[in-house]
């Protein structure tokens, strides 16, 4: 049954990609909403989307940069895209957790008191 729904969010991302397309350049401002949902929908259901979309963020640093900055302040569902599409997850990992563990001190080694 998930992979039924998985595919009808599919398609209907796309729909919305194309109707986005199509009102793309009218005046009033209507296809970047619809752009922005169908883009959505399409990558949380598509691998090889989210693999463009890697590449994409891989390729523009930049704007990867910016993604990752103001990913936390956004809605969990647009926190999932952008974790689904981490160019480097390990860098996402390691900010998480913070600075390595540096463990116990090194033991220092024993003063000879006696040789002074």
């Amino acid at each position: 049954m998930e992979f039924v729904i998985r595919h009808i969010r599919r398609w209907i991302g796309w729909v919305f990609v194309g109707l986005g397309c199509i009102f793309f350049p009218l005046p009033i401002p209507l296809g970047l909403p619809f752009l922005l949902i169908g883009g959505a929908l399409v990558i949380s259901d598509s691998p090889t989307a989210q693999r463009v979309v890697r590449y994409w963020r891989r390729r523009y640093k930049g704007i990867d940069g910016h993604i990752f900055r103001v990913a936390p302040h956004m809605p969990a569902f647009v926190r999932r895209l952008v974790e689904k599409t981490e160019p480097r997850p390990l860098r996402r990992a390691v900010r998480a957790k913070g600075p390595a563990d540096p463990g116990p001190p090194p033991e220092s080694p024993p003063v000879d008191r006696t040789a002074a």
